[in-house]
């Protein structure tokens, strides 16, 4: 037990202490690893500096109760200094199961374990230092560090994001807050600095910490996927806190910070939890239950909004730490609710919400109370990233109606308006904002989407096999073959239009100004006339085009359209998923005029046919982020299949001439389906299937067809980013 020690003088040494990699200040409360500085405040630092007081010796409960926290004082004590020794674990990056600094000791107390010099060890007159009373749990701002002055990391130059910063475009946003008073700039964004933060083009999911002092994001510039921290303003290189690799294939949001800037979270999957990384690197510690996702802080810190990849993605509301949790939301299966954010006030929590499968989310709203949520917008667009920027206005990405984008937009909150407040080429594909909302941390991307093919073999296909289809188009996307003829998607303005490559030579079919497309054509049997899927309001319906463009109709109009289409072989039908207002299902449409046979109830999507016409497979409802592979006869009965999930992006089954059905899923049969995909083959006549291919590369692909000659043609959008920081701070 710990023993009572003379007290030095005022001038005693012992006021730096040295321990394995660290190195702490007692007095500031400054906990320094490797150039990275953090600072303790209150309990924490008390308590930390006792425990080193008395290294290697047990130090009871009830002597840190005695000599911290005052009897005058009414508080908690279990409660703070189980609160104390979780921040300083996670300041430490110290395991409770394996501990290396802070060891507990059941129903005594705790222990000093790592090797302290003795030169060094602090005594009484050490704890002498500044702390709120021990009933307060430090806010989100406590875990502060040094902030030297901001600067540019890298040696590209800074005046391609001069050029995007003056591209945010002029937009009337009110701002709720003391920040700008009760009317917000023209442009939130106007004014503000950007400079590039990495050198390398392969990063995801950039975060700020809440005080503003680190980015961390995803990267696999080490060749896996890993997480990596840059310290604001240092001028010192990303580093590379988990040796991967990680998991880059998370649909949501993969990392971000805890509420007191300590830790960095991970995303999970079905089959990984989430986890804590401490901010200093270490062990991560597993965090919420199974399928927890997108664990997010309120402004105060006490309390932790998630959501779960179960069907419907209900969301609950915790204390920080994840105990006496409870739901205050959940839709439909195959309705989602993705990348939660508190507002500023702390009395709401913004999400996405909407059919992610379809590219139809908005921006939605519910107090953390519980209650009916409030739908904010209706762009019915990919959305993602809600960001507060104060008490007045939300920021978030999203595409626009033609598909162009990612952009970043703005919501006023007292007017209930939103506008898109970014233009030019440049992609935002992540968005986070520090907890003062003076400092953005971004991903910016130029996209390219281009064609490939690849070998059906009789034994499985690597990245050597894959070879580029050249097309003139830079940009090229969800392919498919009729004849001798390439029809793609590509742009040459705001969206995607159709066009055709035959005898080597493009031509657009269908222009992106008369309305972007996002999903592949479907073209007849006898490539005469081509289905194309078309944005009208907040439907989707079908449109007839022939093959050279010259002539468009309306088609099937009671329709609202999901996914794709595909013809009949004989090109006598064209069957689709959508909802003709009485319920959703798989339909087919006779292509002479009459009415669409209904063939399923619920959810259908991304349907082909058969080459022989004996059957129809389609994907069906989506729960996280993948949908079952199903498949009915003509006449709409049901045919079982082997339990096969595919990625929600794209359309991923297409059949061979000899009725073999190749689709694209992730690593391994009922495995989280990754990113990029791989292709397999199911034997329609025995239900076996068999891996073609084993590709690596980080690549976004998203829809393939077979060519004449039997490979396979698919889109593959390399992950390109670049974190970019957008500093406020002289523009407020």
């Amino acid at each position: 037990m710990a023993t009572g020690r003379p007290t030095p003088g005022p001038g005693a040494a012992g006021r730096i202490v040295r321990f394995a990699a660290f190195e702490l200040d007692i007095k500031t409360g400054e906990l320094r690893k490797n150039g990275l500085r953090i600072k303790l405040q209150g309990q924490p630092i008390s308590v930390l500096a006792m425990l080193i007081e008395h290294a290697g010796e047990t130090v009871t409960r009830e002597e840190l109760q005695k000599r911290l926290w005052p009897a005058d004082t009414y508080v908690d004590f279990e409660h703070s200094l189980n609160a104390a020794i979780k921040r300083l674990r996670a300041a430490l990056g110290d395991s409770a199961d394996a501990p290396r600094f802070v060891e507990t000791l059941p129903r005594q107390g705790y222990r000093f374990v790592a090797p302290v010099s003795k030169s060094e060890v602090i005594y009484s007159a050490a704890l002498q230092i500044e702390s709120p009373l021990a009933s307060d749990i430090p806010p989100p701002e406590a875990a502060t560090t040094e902030a030297p002055p901001l600067r540019a990391v890298g040696r590209r130059p800074l005046w391609p994001w001069m050029i995007v910063a003056s591209a945010l475009v002029l937009v009337a946003v009110i701002l709720g807050s003391g920040q700008w008073g009760s009317r917000m700039p023209e442009n939130p964004l106007d004014g503000a600095t950007i400079t590039r933060l990495t050198e390398y083009e392969g990063a995801k999911d950039a975060a700020i910490s809440p005080n503003g002092e680190f980015v961390a994001y995803l990267s696999d510039q080490g060749g896996n996927f890993a997480v990596w921290r840059i310290l604001l303003g240092s001028g010192t290189p990303p580093v590379n806190l988990t040796p991967g690799p990680e998991n880059q294939s998370a649909p949501l949001r993969s990392i971000g910070f805890s509420w007191d800037g300590l830790e960095i979270w991970l995303a999970g999957t079905p089959t990984k939890r989430v986890r804590m990384l401490p901010l200093m690197g270490g062990e991560p510690r597993v965090f919420l239950g199974e399928n927890a996702v997108n664990p997010v802080w309120s402004p105060d810190g006490t309390r932790l909004a998630y959501h779960t990849s179960v069907s419907g993605d209900p969301i609950f509301v915790a204390d920080r730490d994840g105990a006496h949790a409870r739901q205050v939301f959940r839709d439909r299966a195959d309705r989602h609710n993705h990348y939660l954010a508190w507002g500023a006030d702390g009395d709401w929590i913004y999400f996405v919400h909407g059919t992610p499968a379809k590219k139809e989310t908005d921006l939605w709203r519910i107090r953390a109370s519980g209650g009916d949520p409030e739908r904010l917008t209706r762009q019915n667009s990919e959305m993602r990233d809600p960001t507060p920027l104060g008490k007045g206005t939300i920021l978030y990405l999203a595409s626009e109606s033609d598909g162009s984008g990612p952009w970043i937009w703005g919501f006023d909150i007292a007017h209930k308006t939103t506008r898109r407040i970014t233009i030019g080429v440049e992609q935002y594909t992540s968005l986070s904002a520090s907890a003062d909302g003076r400092l953005l941390a971004a991903t910016v991307a130029n996209p390219n989407v281009s064609l490939w093919t690849v070998p059906i073999l009789d034994t499985v296909a690597g990245e050597p096999d894959v070879k580029p289809f050249e097309l003139p188009a830079k940009r090229a996307l969800t392919p498919r073959i009729q004849g001798n003829a390439l029809y793609y998607l590509s742009a040459q303005g705001a969206g995607d239009g159709l066009w055709r490559f035959q005898d080597g030579k493009a031509n657009e079919i269908w222009r992106g100004s008369q309305g972007g497309l996002q999903d592949p054509p479907a073209v007849s049997p006898d490539g005469r006339r081509i289905a194309i899927v078309i944005r009208e309001r907040e439907k989707r319906r079908l449109r007839l085009i022939t093959a050279d463009g010259a002539e468009s109709n309306a088609f099937a109009p009671d329709i609202d359209v999901d996914g794709s289409a595909d013809w009949s072989p004989t090109g006598e039908w064209i069957v689709t998923g959508g909802d003709d207002g009485n319920g959703e299902g798989l339909f087919k449409i006779p292509t002479s005029g009459g009415r669409p046979v209904r063939l399923t109830s619920g959810v259908g999507r991304n349907p082909v046919w058969s080459p022989d016409g004996s059957l129809i497979a389609y994907s069906g409802e989506n729960v996280f982020t993948s949908a079952p592979l199903l498949a009915v006869r003509p006449d709409g009965t049901p045919v079982k299949l082997p339990e096969i999930k595919t990625r929600r992006e794209g359309e991923r089954q297409r059949f061979l001439p000899d009725g073999q059905l190749v689709y694209m899923q992730g690593d391994e049969q009922g495995a989280d389906p990754t990113t990029w995909q791989d292709f397999w083959l199911l034997d329609m006549r025995s239900m076996k299937t068999r891996r073609l291919t084993r590709l690596n590369d980080h690549a976004k692909m998203r829809t393939f067809d077979i060519t004449r000659d039997g490979k396979i043609i698919f889109d593959r959008q390399p992950e390109k980013a670049a974190v970019v920081l957008i500093d406020l701070r002289k523009r407020l």
